[in-house]
């Protein structure tokens, strides 16, 4: 692996369109992102000002998805190195201890697809977005982890 791939790479995911993996690796990948509920949730996540969201918040902004869903879809982003999951270690029990970002992977597959480019316009909406008490104290919560690379 080259400096600058090295450099990219958060985890031990696999590099965006590495040539040494088999094309069907690569398939799996684009299958996963362009999955209408998956690239939506990959979209809010980068929308956000901390780049990092719960599911519970993610819960929020697609009502029309169960919460369930939500997590089994951010667990398959998850197997292909498309998000990254942050652990708050000793935090509160009444708020979450995970959060899910998007990847370098993940961003440059949404840019090389040219779905990044709408991430501008969801952020707008999502300063927007009216908030429950209840996301307002999740999006205040002060040991709220950030990806160091967003």
């Amino acid at each position: 692996m080259s400096k600058e791939s090295a450099d990219v790479r958060r985890g031990e995911g696999p590099e965006p369109f590495d040539r040494e993996r088999p094309d069907a690796d690569r398939i799996d990948r684009l299958r996963a992102v362009l999955d209408e509920t998956r690239l939506r949730l990959l979209q809010q996540v980068l929308a956000h000002d901390t780049g990092a969201l719960s599911v519970e918040e993610l819960d929020y902004r697609n009502t029309d998805v169960a919460e369930r869903t939500i997590d089994y879809h951010l667990r398959q982003l998850d197997e292909e190195g498309v998000v990254e999951r942050m652990k708050v270690d000793g935090g509160r029990n009444d708020l979450p201890n995970t959060y899910w970002a998007v990847t370098p992977i993940g961003v440059d597959l949404l840019k090389q697809l040219g779905f990044y480019e709408e991430v501008a316009v969801l952020s707008e909406a999502d300063d927007a977005l009216e908030r429950t008490d209840r996301i307002r104290e999740i999006e205040a919560y002060d040991r709220r982890p950030e990806p160091d690379w967003y």
